[in-house]
């Protein structure tokens, strides 16, 4: 389960780069949105727009060359690609977010 992560990537409409401050799953899903080429929500598009958009995906290539540290509840640390944290599709990265190991979608109101 993870305990820790590096902070999700955002954009502002001036093109700046900065960290949301929690890893909840739209945040970091709209880091995934960005890297796998899917279109993203209308108001984060609105507000990222394309130069925000290419700044995020360089941004979160750079960053320990293109993966997340982090730091699971058992102790271990490891690098993970955005896809491996935030791919919606995939009932293995949302097992990651609890303590039983299973995806638990019906947790989700809007589930992705």
């Amino acid at each position: 389960m993870v305990a820790i992560s590096d902070a999700p990537l955002a954009a502002t409409p001036a093109a700046d780069i900065f960290g949301w401050t929690d890893f909840s799953r739209e945040m970091g899903f709209y880091d995934y949105q960005v890297e796998s080429g899917q279109d993203i929500s209308p108001v984060v598009e609105g507000v990222w727009g394309s130069t925000g958009k290419r700044n995020v995906l360089t941004a979160i290539r750079k960053r320990h060359f293109g993966k997340w540290n982090v730091v699971f509840c058992d102790g271990h640390v490891d690098g993970r690609r955005t896809k491996e944290l935030f791919n919606y599709n995939d009932d293995a990265v949302f097992s990651l977010r609890n303590k039983d190991n299973l995806p638990h979608r019906e947790m989700f109101l809007n589930p992705p």
